[in-house]
């Protein structure tokens, strides 16, 4: 008796067959969204291990931005484990719906189906976790690295990012099964898939850019590239298990009878401008990385930027620049010769001359580098550094301060040793450190402003502005970039976007100095007794009044981003830009390029 029969004899109103799948349907839909929110309470509590399992590709550490962006983050990685633990049950679901379409002998493969499904599942996660979001990261970091730019990934985006590409992976690496399942219920054949593979060729490409989570080509490769193998997977999956028992002979006249692709070349013409374009593409992004990570080498044509600058005896500088180690020149300038031998980290950000002549050299991941024989060998000096990544380095009055992802550390035996100093300070990039007449310390962060220590205290206070204070008098930057102490004990605070700050007393009010530099993305300060100099993104200022007035001094600066620079003797001043050094002889008057023996091309020659 069917469905239809037994309905009007309880007298329930007799529901079409459509009305009765729509049923179905829902109730198995109202099953899958009970099961998934199970599932997602279920989790929610071990996100914070799902959360360390998703960073794994990544090393640093993560931050967040908005107060709310934690625990998103942990409501989305719950989703995502949800999901994933809900599989098996949506499987089982849809297969229940499709199975009254099945042959009594087809509806025996649901226990293979759920256990295939659910691996395939679990794979493509894996596999997007461990090898496509490892490449995707290191080639976007490795873009912003190249510019300087210091990578610091929110919990938010980090999460957000690892989630779309694990879901899209995870139903993707299903294509395969569901090719094969429908083949098997007869609704496209392996032959009719092999003449619309340009077709489908396309619409991975399509798919790939709408489900990227970046714009970029080179992640929109990762994602379409998987997708076309698993289609090619899902032919040959459908030519072994996907052929559907033979049918009557009328029914096969039918099949016979199937769509054929349209004859032309417009399509092939089109598929192959779109995988020529995509195939250099990837090739070009592809030669950039080496496996750790890392550019193996700039080449002729690409460009070193100067992130620090330390003056030696005599004629001696050094150089640090983000990518390819520590430089060294004996000439002032003239010529230079790379020195890392020994330095596993080539992403320098800061380098300094010691009083024991002793150099030093702060990495991205490497930590902290010494080299005791003028740089000819480096030897890491790391003990105690709860993060690596160190931005500033400090001699004063024989101790050594390094300014790191995780607060400030001291060291009195030359970096053998590091202890924390960090009370009232952990877990904050320090960008600046310096020390005034009177032994008071100042920290300049990212994010947070400046801090201060006072001589024998343990304790690191934040500057805060005053409730009774004028806006005037406050330091509106939380991002201090520079910091210096003259001879009087005033201090300057160099910002990244609102130009150089003067105090007088500690920090406790502040005003800005020179108009023209109201908004620069100030990157270094040196007070001299004639002379002032404020490097910036847009080049180089000078004032010869205290800082009442700046005029620019670029004459010859072809590249104006300027990341440090150097103040030596008799109105020598060398500039590390992101093209490499500039030496001027002339307080700033004319600049020339003093680049042979680093690779550079964006500059013209050096002098002679």
């Amino acid at each position: 008796m069917g469905n239809a029969s037994a309905e009007a004899l309880r007298g329930e109103p007799v529901r079409t067959p459509l009305q009765r799948h729509i049923a179905d349907l829902k109730r198995r839909l109202y099953w899958c969204g009970f099961t998934f929110i199970v599932a997602c309470v279920i989790t929610f509590p071990h996100a914070d291990e799902m959360i360390a399992w998703l960073k794994q590709p990544y090393h640093d550490d993560l931050i967040f931005y908005a107060p709310t962006e934690a625990i998103f983050a942990a409501i989305k990685v719950a989703l995502l484990g949800g999901i994933t633990l809900s599989m098996p049950v949506f499987l089982y679901h849809l297969w229940k719906f499709i199975e009254p379409a099945l042959l009594p002998g087809e509806r025996r493969w649901i226990v293979p189906f759920l256990a295939i499904a659910t691996v395939f599942f679990a794979m493509g996660v894996s596999f997007a976790n461990f090898v496509i979001v490892p490449l995707a990261l290191q080639f976007m970091l490795q873009f912003g690295i190249d510019r300087a730019l210091v990578p610091q990934l929110g919990v938010g985006f980090y999460v957000d990012f690892n989630v779309k590409f694990l879901l899209t992976f995870g139903f993707a690496f299903e294509l395969p099964l569901v090719i094969t399942l429908l083949s098997r219920l007869r609704v496209v054949t392996p032959d009719l898939l092999v003449r619309y593979r340009k077709h489908a060729i396309m619409v991975n490409l399509i798919l790939s850019a709408i489900l990227t989570p970046t714009s970029d080509l080179f992640n929109l490769l990762l994602m379409a590239g998987p997708l076309i193998i698993l289609y090619e997977v899902g032919i040959l999956s459908a030519r072994l298990w996907g052929r559907p028992p033979a049918r009557p002979a009328d029914e096969a006249e039918e099949m016979d009878g199937s769509v054929k692709v349209p004859e032309g070349t417009a399509g092939r013409r089109i598929l192959f401008f779109v995988v020529l374009v995509a195939g250099l593409a990837s090739g070009g992004a592809l030669a950039q990385l080496s496996p750790g990570g890392m550019l193996e080498e700039l080449g002729p044509e690409s460009f070193v930027s100067i992130q620090s600058l330390a003056l030696g005896e005599g004629q001696m500088v050094y150089a640090g620049s983000f990518g390819q180690g520590v430089f060294k020149s004996e000439d002032g300038g003239k010529t230079w010769t790379a020195v890392s031998e020994g330095m596993t980290d080539p992403y320098v950000y800061v380098v300094v001359v010691a009083p024991d002549k002793a150099v030093f050299a702060g990495t991205l991941r490497g930590g902290i580098f010494r080299s005791k024989n003028g740089g000819k060998s480096w030897t890491p000096v790391n003990a105690g550094l709860d993060r690596l990544e160190t931005q500033v380095l400090l001699a004063h009055q024989g101790m050594l301060y390094a300014g790191t992802g995780s607060g400030v550390y001291r060291s009195k035996d030359g970096g053998e040793q590091w202890v924390a100093d960090n009370q009232g300070l952990s877990n904050l990039l320090v960008r600046a450190l310096v020390v005034d007449h009177q032994g008071t310390m100042y920290a300049g962060t990212t994010g947070m402003g400046m801090y201060r220590k006072l001589a024998g205290s343990a304790q690191w206070i934040r500057i805060t502005p005053s409730r009774l204070s004028h806006p005037r008098d406050q330091l509106p930057a939380n991002f201090v970039r520079s910091l210096v102490v003259d001879k009087t004990g005033t201090l300057y605070a160099g910002t990244a976007d609102n130009g150089v700050y003067v105090s007088t007393d500690r920090g406790e009010t502040w005003r800005i100095i020179g108009g023209q530099l109201a908004n620069a993305s100030v990157r270094g300060i040196a007070i001299g007794e004639s002379s002032w100099f404020v490097g910036t993104g847009v080049g180089m200022y000078r004032s010869s009044d205290q800082g009442k007035t700046w005029s620019q001094i670029n004459n010859g600066l072809t590249e104006r981003a300027i990341q440090s620079f150097a103040v030596g003797k008799d109105g020598t001043v060398y500039a590390g830009t992101s093209g490499g050094v500039f030496k001027t002889e002339d307080h700033g008057a004319h600049w020339f390029s003093t680049n042979q023996g680093i690779a550079t091309s964006r500059n013209p020659a050096p002098r002679h």
